[in-house]
């Protein structure tokens, strides 16, 4: 899970589970632009895109427009 935002400052990514997507920006600035937004969601896309590839997994994704208000789990029934 990659959290990809630019409204939760980089000491409050340390709260959250998963990935800062601010870390997949190049040059880290304090306040990150709506450009760099899109560098870092782009960025992110192609991390697990390939990260999933490599172990042989079909990648799917969940895209939550205004979050964070979702929180994964495994489901280890399958359902």
């Amino acid at each position: 899970m990659i959290y990809c935002t630019i409204e939760i400052s980089r000491e409050d990514h340390c709260l959250l589970p998963g990935v800062c997507g601010l870390d997949l920006l190049k040059g880290k600035r304090k306040t990150p632009t709506l450009a760099k937004a899109r560098e870092m969601v782009q960025n992110a896309v192609l991390l697990a895109i390939n990260h999933s590839r490599e172990k042989g997994i079909d990648p799917t994704m969940a895209f939550i427009r205004e979050g964070p208000y979702a929180v994964p789990i495994l489901n280890k029934l399958g359902n």
